[in-house]
């Protein structure tokens, strides 16, 4: 397999790499599957590479829209209230997101208590922000991007070099920026007050972005 996208960066590219595969197997015999049986294969492929994944990557690149993830129930596809414009950048770190997810399971182990309240602030976090994604209130979307931010930063999931990209793409004008996928390197993701990305862009290579 040759692929020109980045593997152990957050951007859920064994999800991405399973669907295809299912779904060209499937095409090839010509059988056709349902998008949630693809979802389904796709997942327990992402259980062999991850040990405990969420579902949410295969169900992203299963359904191809955005959508509204709920561990163990059927994904709902959200529609934006205006156009979301956003730029993602590489820190060049490699980090396995099972490896992550291993680290912080432990972690709470010792932590459970304050681990559990940063669970469930990002969790009153994320539908505050489906809301103002189906309303395309990009600012209020941009706020709750930072908040997140904070608590992933709290429980240890993000690292000196998504911090720096971070904090430049803010300065560049974003209105909001995290890290993605398991952490600890990998990429991060900036939204733009507008189509108009290359400042926010020029800024994160600047700031070391690969």
């Amino acid at each position: 397999i040759h692929a020109n996208f980045p593997f152990s960066s957050g951007l859920g590219s064994s999800a991405a790499l399973a669907v295809a595969i299912i779904q060209a197997l499937s095409a090839f015999l010509g059988h056709s599957l349902d998008l949630p049986i693809v979802n389904h294969l796709a997942y327990l492929v992402e259980m062999s590479a991850h040990g405990t994944p969420s579902g949410v990557d295969n169900s992203v690149i299963s359904y191809n829209k955005p959508i509204w993830f709920i561990k163990d129930k059927t994904p709902q596809v959200l529609k934006p209230g205006s156009n979301f414009h956003f730029v993602i950048a590489d820190t060049g770190v490699k980090k396995s997101t099972s490896v992550t997810v291993g680290e912080l399971a432990s972690k709470r182990n010792d932590e459970h208590e304050k681990i559990d309240l940063h669970y469930e602030a990002i969790g009153q976090i994320v539908k505050k922000g489906k809301i103002a994604f189906e309303l395309g209130e990009q600012i209020r979307f941009g706020e709750l991007m930072n908040e997140n931010q904070l608590h992933l930063e709290a429980i240890g999931v993000s690292s000196q070099e998504l911090d720096t990209l971070i904090s430049a793409s803010l300065k560049a004008g974003a209105l909001g920026a995290k890290l993605t996928g398991g952490g600890r390197g990998g990429f991060m993701v900036a939204l733009s007050p507008s189509i108009k990305t290359q400042g926010i862009s020029q800024a994160l290579i600047d700031a070391g972005a690969k």
